[in-house]
């Protein structure tokens, strides 16, 4: 990333509420779907910006590190395929089919019922409480 670019002689606050105010006139002149749209495509912008920061700031940790004490460095790891344990992977599939047996059974007036993989008994299956929601959603694509 080529910092030059972004060099100002504004103060980081005033960068920002300058960014803002921006931001509120385009979407001012725009209906709600092209404001969504705008938004979205600047988030996209955003992340892509980030990423890129972040990864300038991992090349030359160690100089920064201490003179930004708001940031931390994680470093990633192995990520191990448990899937290859077969009796694991059984396990996994059978709490899915759990899951979308509850699921269903929310939504059912009669009792359903489900075979215990371990011991082959049979379990009726619970009508779970709702343990909250998400929130609505509209998608563009970029």
């Amino acid at each position: 990333m080529n910092i030059e670019r972004f060099k100002s002689k504004l103060s980081k606050g005033q960068l920002e509420a300058l960014a803002i105010d921006t931001v509120k006139q385009q979407l001012e002149s725009v209906d709600q779907a092209t404001a969504l749209r705008f938004a979205k495509k600047l988030k996209f912008f955003s992340d892509i910006l980030v990423r890129e920061a972040e990864t300038e700031a991992r090349q030359v940790w160690e100089m920064i590190r201490d003179d930004n004490k708001d940031l931390s460095y994680t470093q990633g790891g192995a990520i191990l395929n448990l899937d290859e344990f077969e009796y694991r992977k059984q396990l996994a599939d059978h709490l899915k089919e759990i899951d979308e047996a509850l699921k269903l059974a929310h939504r059912m007036d009669n009792p359903m019922q489900i075979i215990n993989i371990q011991t082959g008994e049979v379990l009726q299956v619970p009508k779970v409480s709702i343990k909250g929601y998400r929130k609505d959603s509209i998608r563009f694509e970029l």
